[in-house]
């Protein structure tokens, strides 16, 4: 099997990195080829290398099967050097081979009869738990690898995962993680970007909407927190109250009817059934998928995934990762996380190509786009920041691409962003808004009112001025929504970067920027700013970014004159 060009360069990477480090990490989005990649990695060290020993070390037994068969078809030759070491696969469990494929949970059983290998590669890496500084007892791949490095000091790990973060830990890898954990790797020897993959036609493109019932965010304020994920049970009780299973009915009725297979992501059981039941009563096919089916009830509903014998089918996690289905092509997200990996899992279900496939639709029910962002190659993950000797952070999360800045920075040095006063305005939730996942522009919004007022921060305590916006476009599902731009003053305790930004936009909404600068009027504060509020013009249009957490006002337009933010 020939590897694709972003292979090819992927698997050089790999190669040259395993060369000079104990642990090297591929970053690849869903649906790039992680088997096929680390096939050929060991094939090519078992070709160069003929007595080395190559173990594959898998989380689940369709792992196990879809890698055997993928390094049969990548290396036929290696037919009669390659056994499984997986209780549910095979009863014989085969580990004196060249190769290796086994489960986590049975090769954790038998270390004592394994030799250790050259190379340990672990597929799905992002389950494994992230070793910390003190007491710690690690998990099964943790055994596994202090077992293998006792034997082998020199064992080489490689780490393959879409998803290089877990929750509360932050990532696996370099120091943007808590401060007590201590990962395996260093850094990503080479990412593969769901960007790539979509330009180069070998992803869908998601597109989608978001409908959030008014009061679900003070249902999910009152479900506690558990290991940094929503307590399962609570938010169970959340989530199958009527109106949300009704809603999510009702919002693929209609906008998704049109669609050929749906996959409803849920919280337990109980919410899976209780959806399927949903749309069975309004006449649409729909059948449960979930770990408590017998055996044969899950094969047989799980061909009847492949074979579209159903319109929605509603799963508990059982369709996030392994799961071969290509054409899915809408996805209901109707179960809210803090998991950035879970997030990104449940969207490459619904990113695989297929035949008259062209996107893939995504209706979030949740909030979960807004939380964790639909940059997909950089999504919002959350952990505990480091911290001086004096218990105060030194480092900061930058709002546009996620990526840990030092806390006194103003300007992103990643992505250039410049950090304004906190946004503390809450609005009502919308009805249904437009989502876009990464790639697509912002929206170009007609100004239908404006409002200037004196805002105090609720986490300062200081001043800033406040405009408000009322807009309108009759493209959105939503057509009004209310955006707001920010202004600070030195006379309110700002200074720096905020007050010079806040002087360009004074200078813009009043059209003071035609004069010399020295020629121009700027407020001392929000309070003079706020007596002078008629020197500021109405916008006939703004330009929006929805991509973040809080809708971004990134261009104003005053007739034929646009004017960037």
């Amino acid at each position: 099997m020939k590897p694709r060009p972003y292979q090819s360069k992927a698997l050089d990477s790999i190669w040259d990195s395993l060369q000079y480090n104990l642990n090297t990490l591929l970053v690849a989005a869903c649906s790039a080829g992680k088997t096929l990649m680390f096939s050929l990695i060991a094939k090519r060290l078992l070709t160069e290398n003929r007595h080395y020993n190559i173990t594959i070390l898998m989380d689940r037994e369709v792992l196990v099967r879809q890698t055997y068969d993928k390094l049969l078809a990548v290396a036929p030759e290696l037919a009669l050097n390659i056994g499984i070491a997986c209780a549910s696969v095979s009863s014989n469990k085969d580990h004196e081979k060249p190769v290796t494929v086994a489960s986590r949970q049975t090769l954790s059983n038998m270390l004592d009869k394994c030799i250790a290998p050259q190379l340990l590669i672990i597929d799905e890496a992002h389950l494994m738990s992230t070793p910390k500084i003190g007491k710690y007892s690690p998990d099964q791949y943790g055994v596994i690898i202090n077992r293998f490095r006792q034997g082998n000091p020199n064992m080489r790990l490689l780490g393959v995962t879409a998803t290089p973060y877990r929750l509360v830990d932050g990532y696996m890898y370099g120091e943007r993680n808590s401060p007590n954990c201590r990962p395996y790797f260093d850094s990503v020897c080479h990412e593969i970007t769901v960007k790539e993959l979509t330009e180069l036609g070998y992803l869908a493109a998601l597109t989608g909407y978001t409908a959030i019932p008014a009061d679900l965010s003070n249902e999910l304020s009152r479900v506690s927190i558990t290991g940094g994920e929503y307590n399962t049970g609570e938010l169970s009780s959340v989530m199958t109250a009527g109106k949300h299973i009704t809603s999510a009915v009702q919002v693929w009725q209609d906008h998704a009817s049109d669609r050929k297979k749906t996959i409803a992501f849920c919280v337990t059981v109980d919410h899976a059934e209780k959806l399927a039941e949903a749309f069975n009563d309004e006449g649409i096919h729909a059948t449960a998928i979930h770990s408590k089916l017998t055996p044969l009830e899950n094969l047989s509903r799980m061909e009847a995934l492949k074979n579209g014998e159903y319109k929605v089918f509603c799963s508990v996690a059982k369709l996030t990762t392994g799961m071969d289905v290509p054409d899915i092509d809408c996805i209901i997200m109707a179960r809210p996380t803090k998991s950035a990996a879970l997030y990104k899992q449940i969207l490459g279900r619904g990113q695989r190509i297929a035949p008259n496939k062209n996107d893939c639709l995504v209706l979030d029910l949740v909030g979960n786009n807004r939380e964790l962002g639909t940059d997909l190659d950089n999504l919002n993950v959350t952990y505990k920041m480091r911290t001086d000797v004096k218990g105060n952070p030194i480092a900061k999360i930058c709002p546009e691409c996620f990526k840990e800045v030092h806390v006194a920075i103003k300007i992103c040095i990643h992505c250039g962003y410049a950090f304004a006063p906190p946004d503390d305005t809450e609005s009502d939730t919308p009805g249904m808004e437009s989502v876009d996942y990464g790639t697509l522009p912002p929206m170009e919004w007609d100004v239908e009112s404006m409002f200037v007022e004196t805002h105090t921060s609720k986490s300062s305590k200081k001043e800033l001025l406040k405009i408000r916006l009322e807009v309108y476009n009759d493209n959105s599902l939503n057509p009004h929504k209310t955006v707001y731009i920010w202004m600070c003053f030195e006379d309110d305790g700002y200074n720096g970067y905020a007050v010079m930004r806040g002087a360009e936009r004074w200078a813009e909404m009043t059209g003071e920027n035609s004069l010399p600068v020295a020629d121009r009027y700027y407020p001392k504060s929000a309070a003079e700013a706020e007596s002078a509020k008629e020197r500021i013009n109405k916008p006939d249009r703004v330009l929006v970014d929805n991509s973040g957490k809080y809708a971004n006002v990134i261009k104003i337009i005053y007739d034929s004159v646009e004017v960037p933010f």
